[in-house]
């Protein structure tokens, strides 16, 4: 028989009929009871796996990796060389692998950093600045040869385009536009001496015109001596003589002149009767001869006041003018004389002064008073 067990006290001796009977577990069994585990039902038997499947995948508790299982070991020589060429495979593969994502990772960039580009007024040109960008730093931007402007980095050398063709220089032995004889003798050579004027008719060929002949020294415009003294009229008249009256008749006695007196500078000249005669102004520096044609001769007193030689003095007045080009001359009274190579200006030293005579001819296409011309400058002298 079974132990009775124990009433919990304050119960009845006996359970009335109608009363539920409630039966207490000794205290002796309550650690033992605690004590004892339920017998987990025995597993299932193993079933097979039907041929050519995997076994199947029992999940690792949870928080626990599932083991490693050792790889399989090759049989033979066949098993060797396949696990030798999948290790080299596997090493192949994850070095590219690395050489990929390496090469492709992005350096690190600071998200904060505060990126400063270049300051225009700096004075620092940087790379991504330009003369066109920032003048202040790079300086103005190069001229463009053929824009049309002549910059000031440009020149007439560098970009004839913009600054024209370079000015001709004297002295380089090239005579370029619009360098002339006036302008650079050294190049072009002296000027060319201009043809004389066509002079007027001359009936009998004695020197005179038939103009001068006839308003002026009185003699015959078809005999060349007039006065038969074995003399030409016009070398009587450039030597002083009168044509119309036998040698030694002076020209100064003959009705056809006057003696000019020019009391401000001190010299005295012959000039034909018929013209006219005017100063330039009241200090009677310019003196001028008009004849009826309009032809006239000016005689302007230029000073030289250091006393120079009448050749020093001409060529101080004309650089362009060599020594060698120039003719010197003395007149009747015994002056220096320099004729210009037009024969028309005739430059006489008076002391300290320098008598400069032209022939002008105004508006008329002949030259009529040539041989007149040269007695005046003949007759001139000082006081």
């Amino acid at each position: 028989m079974p132990a009775e067990l124990e009433k919990p006290p304050g119960s009845p001796a006996t359970p009335s009929a109608d009363e539920p009977v409630i039966h207490v577990i000794p205290d002796k069994f309550h650690g033992a009871a605690l004590k004892m585990k339920p017998k987990a039902p025995p597993p299932p038997p193993p079933q097979m796996p039907p041929p050519g499947a995997l076994p199947p995948t029992v999940p690792p508790p949870p928080g626990q990796m599932p083991p490693k299982l050792p790889p399989a070991k090759p049989k033979g020589k066949t098993g060797l060389i396949i696990a030798i060429l999948a290790v080299v495979l596997l090493f192949g593969a994850g070095g590219a692998v690395f050489v990929l994502t390496r090469g492709n990772k992005p350096a690190a960039t600071n998200t904060n950093a505060v990126v400063v580009g270049p300051v225009c007024g700096d004075n620092k040109c940087d790379p991504s600045e330009s003369p066109y960008s920032c003048q202040v730093d790079c300086g103005a931007p190069p001229p463009v040869c053929g824009d049309g402007k002549c910059d000031s980095a440009e020149t007439s050398q560098s970009c004839a385009a913009d600054c024209g063709a370079p000015a001709p220089v004297c002295g380089d032995k090239k005579c370029e536009a619009p360098e002339s004889p006036d302008s650079c003798a050294d190049d072009c050579g002296p000027p060319p001496r201009p043809p004389p004027p066509k002079g007027g008719t001359d009936t009998d060929s004695d020197g005179l015109t038939d103009l001068e002949e006839t308003s002026i020294y009185g003699t015959s415009v078809t005999d060349i001596n007039t006065d038969h003294d074995s003399y030409v009229d016009v070398n009587e008249v450039i030597n002083l003589f009168d044509p119309n009256k036998p040698t030694p008749a002076k020209l100064s006695d003959n009705p056809g002149i006057r003696v000019f007196t020019n009391e401000p500078f001190g010299y005295e000249i012959f000039w034909p009767a018929s013209w006219s005669q005017r100063n330039g102004d009241a200090t009677q520096k310019e003196a001028f001869f008009t004849a009826p044609t309009g032809e006239f001769v000016e005689v302007l007193m230029d000073e030289n006041a250091d006393n120079k030689s009448l050749l020093d003095w001409y060529l101080a007045q004309d650089p362009n003018v060599k020594s060698a080009e120039v003719a010197m001359f003395k007149t009747k009274q015994g002056h220096d004389e320099i004729l210009s190579p037009n024969s028309l200006t005739a430059y006489v030293a008076l002391g300290k002064r320098v008598a400069v005579v032209t022939y002008n001819l105004g508006s008329s296409a002949e030259i009529q008073f040539k041989s007149t011309f040269a007695m005046m400058i003949a007759s001139l002298k000082l006081k």
